[in-house]
């Protein structure tokens, strides 16, 4: 990418879109990949907090880890160029990035030096993606994540977890970072773990 064409990018999603989404409270508490003030090493003590209450209250508990294979070049654009005009990215914005990334011309680099026929994206030979190293990719990727986790959260089984007198529960499905995230389901002490697996197949189902 284009260095001002990248600056561009990195002022108006990171450091816009992305504030105030999290200002908001509208992104997905499960992602902490790119989110402000979030690191790797809270989401792995959140995960390690998840199995000591699991085994202090001898309760049932499964955890699936799931990583999502190349999820920049999987992206598609214009649906994550979507989710940014519904997160408050403005219209002008969108079209500039998706123009940009419509008429890319794409050449193969080695050590004899770059190929001299290019490929672009065409409706005949779609190509998806929103480009590794563009500072806009990790925004995109939160945006998509974080409206697929509460997609996911609507239906599938959550890990509760409550103090001994039950005046205060977390409901928590899932924990990420970027493309790496654990699913977490928990069931009541007297579930058999017959039980636990169904409904571990049926979440995952869902995730699907």
């Amino acid at each position: 990418y284009e260095a001002d064409y990248n600056a561009f990018n990195k002022m108006i999603w990171q450091r816009g879109i992305v504030w105030d989404a999290h200002k908001n409270g509208s992104l997905s508490t499960g992602q902490s990949g790119f989110l402000p003030n979030r690191t790797s090493i809270e989401t792995l003590l959140y995960k390690g907090k998840k199995y000591i209450y699991s085994n202090i209250t001898h309760s049932p508990m499964a955890t699936v880890d799931n990583d999502a294979k190349s999820c920049y070049d999987r992206i598609v654009a214009t649906l994550a160029l979507l989710m940014s005009n519904k997160f408050g990215a403005p219209d002008e914005f969108c079209c500039t990035v998706g123009n940009t990334l419509r008429t890319m011309q794409f050449s193969i680099r080695t050590a004899m030096g770059d190929s001299p026929k290019t490929n672009s994206h065409s409706s005949d030979t779609p190509i998806n993606g929103v480009g590794q190293g563009g500072t806009a990719s990790p925004t995109f990727w939160l945006l998509v994540s974080s409206t697929l986790f509460d997609c996911y959260q609507r239906k599938a089984h959550d890990m509760t977890m409550s103090d001994p007198t039950d005046s205060i529960s977390i409901n928590q499905w899932l924990e990420a970072i970027v493309d790496d995230s654990s699913r977490f389901t928990k069931l009541a002490a007297d579930d058999d773990i017959h039980t636990l697996v169904c409904t571990l197949e049926q979440d995952s189902q869902e995730w699907e």
